[in-house]
């Protein structure tokens, strides 16, 4: 198993649940950690974590057994969670991001500004009161900057 595969079952049964898998952290050797970020419409509370970290347990331990003894940690995506669907970005419309994207010319380059839309193509940020268009094939990485 390696991480891809972790995070496409973990995915497929954290929607069962009512849950979306934000993020995974795994060390996927001897004593590893398996850390999952997770999100539902309405936002995470410690009880959801404790639901999760149940039956993510069982279902390592039962159903898709892995093969090394970890440490799983459930958690909440934070304050600066990452965005990296189209819905992360509509969901927080009117919100502040810190992006870092490649330019036209492959320079790398970090921005802050407003989630003013997102589309099938990109998101459109207000930075400096100018519009900025970031196609999503251009992203490297995006958190909300609160």
């Amino acid at each position: 198993m390696d991480k891809k595969d972790l995070f496409e079952y973990l995915t497929k049964e954290l929607d069962l649940m009512g849950y979306e898998l934000v993020d995974l952290r795994a060390n996927l050797a001897k004593n590893g950690l398996i850390r999952i970020d997770i999100d539902k419409k309405g936002g995470v509370d410690i009880s959801d974590c404790e639901i999760v970290s149940k039956a993510m347990s069982a279902f390592l331990d039962v159903i898709y057994p892995v093969d090394f003894n970890y440490n799983l940690e459930v958690s909440t995506p934070g304050l600066k969670r990452k965005l990296y669907k189209k819905q992360h970005f509509i969901d927080h419309i009117e919100c502040s991001i810190k992006v870092k994207f490649y330019k036209k010319d492959n320079e790398v380059t970090t921005m802050y500004g407003l989630i003013l839309s997102a589309d099938d193509t990109g998101i459109s940020l207000k930075i400096d009161n100018k519009s900025q268009i970031i196609p999503f094939n251009q992203i490297i990485e995006a958190n909300l900057n609160m």
